[in-house]
């Protein structure tokens, strides 16, 4: 990595850790809370016993992995809250620079804003095909796919509760659905109660 005196400081906090170096920018952010790493958790185990099942060559890796995107910026990187890994020759030390079939960024209060442009607009640019951003409060996922370079506007999907269910118009019902499939393995299908813990 490039001397951090280098590049500007984007929510700069000493109490807290580097976690992402984009377009120039350092980006500093806590740990998640514990429905954050919950419900990261659970997309990770659902896309890896897939894998498994299916004998797929690749891995759904959680917080912690550095990715390099930018060929032009070597030393930047993100650290995705989940990371689709298919190609596994771009190993390094620090990470990989393999471009990942999927991201997910899991939403909190400080990386909303970040999560919603300044990734989104890094995402399409870097070549991920598809880019899921998860609301734990509201259980909700957005799913943006790329199309011909960009992300056509998001299909959202939201795991209701049996009042919220019930409010919905027979045609609405119809319709309704928590099954979130990705567009790259066409016979995955996860259901978003096994990602969003449910009230005991």
């Amino acid at each position: 990595m490039a001397e951090l005196k280098n590049y500007d400081t984007v929510q700069h906090d000493e109490t807290k850790e580097i976690k992402e170096i984009i377009y120039g920018k350092i980006y500093y952010m806590a740990g998640g809370t514990f429905l954050h790493v919950d419900i990261i958790t659970n997309i990770g185990l659902e896309f890896n016993i897939y894998f498994r099942n299916k004998n797929i060559k690749c891995k759904a890796y959680t917080e912690g992995l550095k990715v390099f995107l930018d060929k032009k910026r070597k030393d930047e990187y993100v650290l995705p809250d989940v990371s689709i890994i298919c190609d596994r020759s771009k190993r390094t030390k620090q990470g990989t620079k393999a471009i990942p079939e999927l991201i997910v960024e899991v939403i909190s209060d400080s990386s909303r804003r970040d999560d919603k442009i300044t990734k989104l607009n890094f995402y399409e640019n870097s070549g991920i095909k598809e880019y899921w951003i998860v609301e734990p409060e509201l259980k909700s996922i957005e799913q943006y796919i790329l199309v011909n370079g960009r992300y056509e506007p998001p299909k959202m999907l939201v795991l209701l509760n049996e009042n919220e269910l019930n409010n919905l118009s027979d045609e609405r019902k119809a319709s309704y659905t928590t099954i979130i499939k990705p567009t790259m393995f066409e016979d995955l299908e996860i259901d978003l109660k096994d990602i969003f813990p449910q009230e005991e």
